[in-house]
């Protein structure tokens, strides 16, 4: 269900995978009548960027439609104070910013799934490779290196583009990928410290043209101003056997520190001349090198929707003990 108009940006999505779509467009009365008539067990709310106002609306007509159980899945650990079942986070890291905020409320850990299956079978092979990097002019033998994200002057810091700096003076011949475009104030920096030259941005792509894209880069730099909850741009290069390097943000979000383990399948840095040093050093660790990228695809496994789903379905059950316990993802699936 969309209960504003704006949520329907995923409707065709939706439909062409046989699931029934419904539009509200705001109208609580609408929404409430539709819950008491489907008799659902479940309200599952996935709304990120909810006011406060309009969560307590879409609460208040699923009490009043005596839906038994409300789960909410919360983005960025927001103390709404509006009583729900379970508050799913996407990281523990955010389980505890939300316990903190709302005195131990009922919580639990689901991170954003991935399909695994569909990440490798879009794997290029090494001719397909070299077409896609010549397309963006860059050299066979040259170091790739990659930022994946949108565009959004919140989620850039400058930090990104001073590391980028750093790591050219030691890689000459390294180029930089803005997967996803950049804002205007970071292509003013680029500018600035003479970067523009080596930096390659591409705004428009698609999922599939993202995950063909990450197979033929070498290293990919992460950097948040606002920190990271939960983001599946670390969680797609790891699918795709990319060591990632990343800076903790403790006074943010700090989800990423979850997501990679540091020196393990890729880096967590405190400081800009850290950072910049890895990849310098880790090119000089042929084993070691090859030995990360292998521990960076495992850890994406462990995102694979299969086991996110079965996860799901653990908690369903949990919160409504009478319902029958035979729910599996190849059920679900086919």
């Amino acid at each position: 269900c969309a209960f504003f108009r704006a949520d329907t940006i995923r409707q065709k999505e939706i439909e062409n995978h046989g699931v029934r779509f419904n539009s509200f467009d705001g109208d609580l009365e609408r929404f409430s009548k539709f819950l008491e008539a489907e008799a659902f067990d479940i309200l599952h709310i996935s709304g990120p960027e909810l006011q406060v106002d309009d969560f307590r609306k879409i609460v208040v007509a699923a009490k009043t439609a005596w839906i038994p159980v409300i789960v909410h899945l919360n983005y960025f650990a927001i103390n709404r104070d509006v009583p729900v079942d379970l508050t799913l986070l996407q990281t523990k890291t955010m389980a505890w910013k939300f316990i903190r905020q709302t005195n131990k409320k009922p919580c639990a850990v689901l991170p954003v799934p991935l399909d695994i299956n569909k990440i490798k079978s879009l794997k290029p092979s090494e001719t397909e490779k070299g077409k896609i990097r010549a397309s963006l002019d860059v050299k066979s033998d040259a170091i790739l290196i990659c930022r994946l994200g949108r565009p959004d002057p919140f989620k850039w810091s400058y930090f990104m583009v001073d590391a980028w700096k750093r790591i050219s003076e030691e890689l000459p011949d390294a180029r930089f990928l803005a997967l996803g475009g950049v804002p205007a104030n970071i292509a003013a920096r680029i500018k600035r410290v003479g970067l523009e030259s080596r930096v390659i941005t591409l705004s428009s792509v698609s999922d599939d043209e993202i995950i063909k894209t990450l197979y033929c880069v070498d290293f990919v730099t992460h950097s948040s101003r606002i920190g990271e909850s939960f983001t599946t741009a670390i969680s797609q290069a790891q699918a795709c056997g990319k060591i990632v390097i990343a800076n903790s943000t403790d006074w943010a979000d700090n989800g990423q520190i979850e997501q990679i383990d540091n020196g393990v399948n890729g880096f967590i840095t405190t400081s800009l001349r850290n950072y910049s040093d890895v990849i310098p050093f880790i090119l000089n660790q042929k084993l070691y090198h090859k030995g990360m990228e292998e521990a960076a695809s495992l850890k994406a496994e462990s995102y694979d929707a299969k086991f996110v789903v079965k996860d799901l379905e653990k908690h369903y059950c949990e919160l409504i003990p009478n319902v029958e316990r035979d729910l599996a993802y190849s059920d679900v699936c086919h």
